[in-house]
């Protein structure tokens, strides 16, 4: 049970431990037929579908969300859509490996915050920032330049002790500042839109 929750939670890594096991010769004294067997396992984890639909991220969303949060299903219908949206028209969020994309930007909240719909705004705001072509990290890169100015004047800033009186994206806009998990969250939502 251990090594499928491995190979279903973590694809290329066990892959990448299968490719090593075997070029070692670690395998070489179960015989052919297992390495075989192994090579193909880690052939079928190579050409995982990395594609994600509306009702998939929804579902996803539905079976991960705090069930506490009292979103409806609308609010939770119209994160997933902006977020697989964003992954299909931008190369930098279609190489994100899925489980990492269900994990880290499906996601409506990062902390205790109260669940707030920001993804469309941000995305809208973030745009002229950002091309279709660019990798991560010029993505990463051009939003962390440029989030703190991208909502207007006065610029987004840091201000010790506010949590967590300032600690979601409607409070950091609101205040126009924030303190470390406020401004975090922010950047983290802005990173995910």
């Amino acid at each position: 049970m251990a090594f499928r929750n491995l190979l279903s939670a973590r694809p290329l890594s066990a892959c990448l431990l299968l490719l090593v096991v075997c070029q070692e010769g670690a395998l070489g004294a179960l015989g052919a037929p297992a390495i075989r067997r192994m090579s193909d396992v880690a052939a079928f984890l190579l050409h995982v579908d990395t594609t994600l639909t509306v009702d998939e991220a929804v579902k996803w969303i539905d079976d991960h969300h705090p069930k506490t949060d009292n979103t409806t299903r609308e609010f939770r219908l119209a994160h997933a859509t902006q977020a697989v949206e964003t992954r299909n028209n931008y190369r930098y969020a279609a190489d994100v490996p899925l489980n990492m994309y269900e994990d880290y930007v499906l996601p409506y909240t990062t902390f205790d915050e109260q669940p707030e719909a920001w993804r469309t705004q941000f995305a809208k705001i973030l745009a002229p920032f950002l091309n279709k072509d660019m990798s991560a990290k010029e993505a990463a890169t051009s939003i962390q330049e440029n989030i703190w100015t991208a909502f207007g004047e006065p610029p987004i800033s840091f201000k010790s002790n506010q949590t967590p009186q300032v600690l979601s994206p409607s409070d950091v806009l609101s205040k126009r500042y924030g303190s470390c998990t406020g401004l975090s969250i922010f950047l983290v939502d802005a990173f995910r839109s």
